[in-house]
């Protein structure tokens, strides 16, 4: 905007005159602009003097003139400049517009100005677009960014949805999630359609603790029961609301007696679904991981995903020392079960760390000791299988109850194998790759424990692979690296058990033999291992199922190389 002194604007400011006396630069020019010039033809319309048209809107008649709307506003310009009726010479019916939105624009329209308020803007914004008037409707979409409160941010993301204004969905959407708190408290909220809800409720920065969205859910569905019963159990999942205890659940119902005496059938099913709550995991829960060096048992990392942060464990005492170890985690206690240590050999003891006092306790050592072998936690049993012992890579599988402290011998393997993978999904377990005989393997067998017997599948990997890391998602089972012919590998492939095959994926970034891979917040985690030439890794990389994309974040703090561990 160029420069203004009293309505006088100077065209650059070597134009402006000289203290020095005349110049010889040559002619000056000025513009000068009369403030409020354009006001006084609003007057002359709201006088209905000179007027040659008459707008017709809803019960009103706005006097109007021709030549300024046809300027002005898109939709008369078509009307006045392109039609041959006499009639729309005269008077024009608008429909669709409201008499106080055609007063606001009309007034723009001589003057270039316009108010927008919170009482007119949603209105205004439909009206001035049905106009034509596209710097209008920017103006209030920028006005409601400024405005969003919990009692009406629903009404402004309906509207865009109905107009299509995606950056304004986005915008209403983050305030929900932000404001969850309170804008689930709103009358609003209750006609909150489903595909709305499931997009909050699984956004990780919701602000809401579990009871609050616990009650959100159940305020949702309980005000239309009868058509909203069914998403129940979906919408605690989106939630997340898995960890609140059955107890808190029953307290909450006791505190609304009306609700349980109208509702005691539902009821009953949600504190029976609580009750049986902790054997369901959410994919999309945020839990630690711990990561062990596979060299030294004693040296663990713990990663806190909800701060996005690496430390290492300060435990109360070191355990025994070992490696080459198999490692899972299991209702907040860590195993260390079997490996080898340099002056015993293979082993088969098991020490635990209970991830909340920190200390180091022994169990029952299992019946036979090796090293490399693949564990893994089923119906709260861990399944040891395969490794290595004095004669080579066995196939030999142990089960070890926590309940009574005892191992029991299982079913064996069809093939012996050692550095493999191991992984559940459903109720079943998958031994994947590995080596036998020095070669690596491309094979899977499955195991069933209601029939406690092995199968091998019909279907192989695209690639032979031992020393891989491998994780269930979503019903599938990712493959992740390993080590081959080729030396360390980055390829990933994924196991669809519904079609019984295999499909490549994208590679990691960086090779990597003998890392950790596990599911966490609904992708895949690589931490780890030796990548080409045996150089160790402390990178972590995490793949996205959605984007097929590897993207690498933080290392960890201190290990490096060969890692195990668990969540």
């Amino acid at each position: 905007m160029e420069a203004k002194t009293y309505g006088w604007k100077f065209l650059s400011t070597s134009d402006r005159p000289s203290n020095d006396g005349p110049s010889n630069d040559g002619p000056k020019s000025i513009v000068y602009e009369r403030q409020g010039h354009f006001s006084s033809l609003d007057v002359i319309r709201t006088k209905g003097d000179l007027c040659d048209v008459i707008i017709d809107v809803e019960d009103k008649s706005f006097p109007a003139h021709r030549i300024i709307l046809a300027a002005t506003i898109k939709y008369f310009q078509e009307l006045i400049l392109n039609s041959s009726d006499e009639e729309t010479k005269v008077t024009i019916s608008v429909k669709d517009v409201s008499a106080q939105s055609m007063e606001s624009i009309l007034t723009f329209a001589y003057t270039g100005a316009i108010t927008i308020t919170e009482e007119n803007a949603q209105t205004l914004l439909v009206d001035a677009d049905h106009l034509g008037l596209t710097d209008i409707t920017e103006q209030c979409i920028k006005f409601f960014y400024t405005c969003l409160r919990p009692s009406n941010v629903s009404q402004i993301y309906s509207l865009a949805e109905a107009r299509g204004i995606e950056p304004l969905m986005k915008k209403c959407k983050k305030f929900m999630v932000a404001h969850f708190e309170d804008v689930y408290k709103t009358d609003e909220y209750l006609n909150f359609d489903i595909l709305l809800l499931k997009d909050i409720f699984s956004n990780h920065e919701i602000h809401a603790d579990l009871e609050q969205l616990f009650d959100a859910v159940i305020r949702w569905i309980t005000y239309n029961i009868d058509q909203r019963r069914f998403y129940t159990t979906e919408l605690l999942s989106y939630a997340r609301l898995s960890n609140l205890q059955s107890q808190v659940v029953i307290e909450y119902f006791s505190k609304i007696p009306s609700l349980v005496e109208e509702n005691s059938e539902f009821v009953s099913e949600i504190v029976s679904l609580y009750e049986t709550f902790e054997k369901i995991v959410y994919i999309n829960e945020k839990k630690l991981i711990y990561v062990v060096d596979a060299e030294d048992s004693n040296n663990i990392e713990i990663y806190d995903p909800v701060i996005d942060q690496w430390d290492v464990a300060n435990f109360v005492d070191r355990g025994e020392n070992k490696q080459e170890f198999s490692c899972v985690v299991h209702k907040q206690k860590l195993y260390i079960i079997g490996g080898q240590s340099q002056k015993l050999g293979f082993k088969k003891t098991v020490q635990v760390n209970d991830l909340e006092t920190k200390t180091w306790t022994s169990v029952a050592p299992m019946h036979s000791e090796r090293s490399l072998s693949g564990a893994v936690v089923l119906n709260d049993f861990i399944y040891v299988c395969g490794g290595r012992n004095y004669s080579g890579p066995c196939n030999v599988v142990e089960r070890y109850s926590p309940e009574s402290n005892e191992w029991r011998m299982m079913c064996p393997m069809n093939i012996c194998r050692s550095t493999f993978a191991v992984v559940a999904l459903g109720d079943a377990i998958y031994a994947i790759g590995g080596t036998f005989d020095n070669a690596p393997l491309d094979t899977v067998e499955r195991y069933d424990p209601d029939k406690n017997w092995w199968k091998s599948l019909n279907s192989i990997m695209h690639e032979k692979r031992e020393q891989c890391g491998a994780a269930a998602l979503n019903g599938k089972i990712y493959v992740c690296g390993g080590y081959n012919d080729d030396g360390a590998i980055s390829s990933v492939e994924v196991y669809n058990p519904q079609t019984n095959r295999w499909t490549k994926l994208a590679d990691m970034n960086s090779p990597r033999s003998g890392a950790l891979v596990i599911a966490n917040m609904g992708k895949i985690w690589a931490i780890g291992g030796c990548g080409a030439d045996y150089n160790e890794l402390s990178s972590v990389e995490i793949y996205d199922p959605e984007t097929d994309t590897w993207t690498v974040t933080g290392p960890m703090s201190k290990i490096k190389g060969y890692v195990a561990g668990g969540l």
